[in-house]
């Protein structure tokens, strides 16, 4: 490869390509004598030409012959490994060259104690090179002529720019909301979910439980404590459903009847112990299944889901919730937290809250509190999301998507998910939401601001009807001074409201 004599030495760019086109055979000299093959060479050769027009010849004569044909060099085997896993293009070719003559090559990286014959050295005792040339030399084929940089823009940023473009600047003016998308009243549909589901429930309290805790449930917990106790070689160990649900009673009452310790409840002190625990399960008995108890496959762990352990229950409850449909019109988007504190990589520490250290649930619920959907944070995540919307508001918009009917309901939500490009998208998909906000959110909102409204006796209010967008803003002194906004909603009627001080409730 190296024995082909080298051309003049060019004095430009120019000049170089000229001695390569002049040149007959089919094999082309490149710097430093590598040799570039067939016509495909002299098209990576003039696409390096092109980007190098502007520079001097001291530049042009340093460039690494390597360039030519997108050609990497590593020293060690896993980042050419990584480098590879971050390719998008076709087919590789991967080269392991030898080491250096004066490397010590006959020394082997093992550990005399472990003799395993699956072991294989850690590294390659020389160089990887990891040739990209078939996909590079498509790109450098590109017609230049029909090329410009704007070809590169990424489907990310166009979607953002179309999205950015189809905003309309707000029109924020005193004057009654007038509402041409949603200018119909809410539908009925959900009415009649829930009077179905009445008739066809007419269920005690456990046969309703039954119905969200399914066989299927009690039958995924049996088979994966099964399996786990079979992975901590325990083959003898065995549980039946009926087992499982008196274990899953037992938690739900220790809810409830809290002791001291957990082995109190089979305490046969009779201030102390319970009689019902006892009965329905011995205390031995109670502790195995706990030690064995399980809800998915270690073996096929997800690495990229947190709450993998869980993955499978969760997405069988929340399946359960919604059996009957969403019955409920008044829907709510909020956090729940779940009181934990143990070792958890999604374990949050919430300032403030009843409930400060455990897991942080997200919950689509009615104004009555039966929850149709959950999902755990776990942590910042916008795939296959709005990034411009934030967090709060791709919550809201995951939660929409199981709304099979969005005329017959309404959302509230509260001032962490609510933005009014977020109420404005869900105009958009047809879904009446309200929700509280803050100031830094309101888009130069003309409304009177919180520090003046503040100085105003309690039911003072101020608001303004954005035309373009269809936003209602309403901004009213309480306790303190509080924002909302709506796409549906009015601000006319007012009403007094009289607080009944023993219920807390208005």
């Amino acid at each position: 490869m190296y024995n082909t004599p080298l051309l003049q030495q060019p004095t430009s760019p120019n000049q170089y390509l000229d001695q390569i086109q002049s040149k007959q055979s089919d094999e082309i000299v490149g710097f430093r004598g590598a040799s570039l093959l067939g016509r495909k060479g002299l098209s990576r050769v003039k696409s390096k030409i092109c980007k190098m027009e502007q520079m001097d010849i001291d530049s042009f004569s340093h460039v690494p012959v390597s360039s030519f044909y997108g050609r990497k060099s590593f020293s060690r085997l896993q980042d050419a490994a990584d480098c590879i896993e971050t390719y998008e293009g076709g087919e590789v070719d991967v080269i392991i060259l030898p080491p250096e003559p004066d490397s010590l090559t006959d020394e082997e990286e093992f550990d005399d104690e472990n003799i395993d014959d699956n072991r294989v050295p850690v590294d390659v005792p020389g160089s990887v090179e990891v040739d990209f040339g078939s996909d590079i030399e498509e790109d450098l084929n590109r017609d230049s002529e029909n090329w410009n940089e704007s070809d590169e823009e990424t489907l990310a940023n166009i979607q953002r720019l179309i999205s950015t473009n189809s905003k309309k600047v707000c029109s924020w003016k005193l004057c009654e909301a007038d509402y041409k998308v949603l200018k119909n009243s809410v539908g009925n549909g959900s009415d009649e979910r829930l009077d179905d589901m009445k008739r066809d429930l007419n269920y005690n309290p456990k046969e309703i439980f039954e119905k969200l805790f399914s066989n299927d449930v009690f039958q995924l917990i049996r088979d994966q404590t099964i399996l786990y106790a079979q992975q901590k070689n325990r083959h003898d160990f065995s549980v039946t459903i009926d087992e499982i649900k008196n274990f899953i009673g037992i938690l739900l009452l220790s809810g409830y009847h809290k002791l001291p310790q957990q082995k109190m409840y089979w305490s046969l002190d009779e201030d102390l112990g319970v009689e019902i625990v006892s009965k329905c399960m011995s205390r031995n008995r109670f502790l195995e299944i706990k030690k064995f108890l399980h809800f998915a496959d270690n073996t096929k762990i997800d690495k990229k889901d947190k709450m993998y352990k869980l993955r499978s229950l969760m997405v069988l409850l929340n399946k359960q919730f919604r059996q009957w449909g969403i019955f409920h019109k008044y829907l709510s988007v909020d956090e729940a937290m779940i009181k934990y504190f143990g070792h958890h990589s999604s374990k949050q520490f919430m300032r403030g809250k009843p409930v400060r250290f455990g897991f942080k649930d997200w919950m689509l619920c009615s104004s009555t509190g039966y929850c149709y959907a959950f999902e755990t944070y776990c942590g910042k995540n916008l795939e296959n999301k709005s990034e411009s919307l934030g967090l709060g508001a791709n919550v809201v918009l995951s939660f929409t998507e199981h709304l099979e009917n969005p005329q017959d309901h309404i959302i509230f939500f509260d001032n962490f998910f609510t933005t009014l490009d977020l109420v404005q998208t869900l105009k958009g998909k047809g879904i009446r939401a309200t929700g509280t906000i803050r100031d830094n959110r309101q888009k130069k909102c003309p409304v009177e601001s919180s520090k003046i409204m503040n100085k105003k006796e309690r039911g003072s209010f101020d608001y303004r009807f954005d035309e373009n967008n269809e936003i209602l803003l309403v901004k009213w002194k309480d306790n303190s001074v509080c924002s909302i906004a709506t796409n549906y909603d009015h601000v006319e009627p007012c009403n007094n409201c009289v607080w009944d001080i023993k219920r807390s409730v208005c």
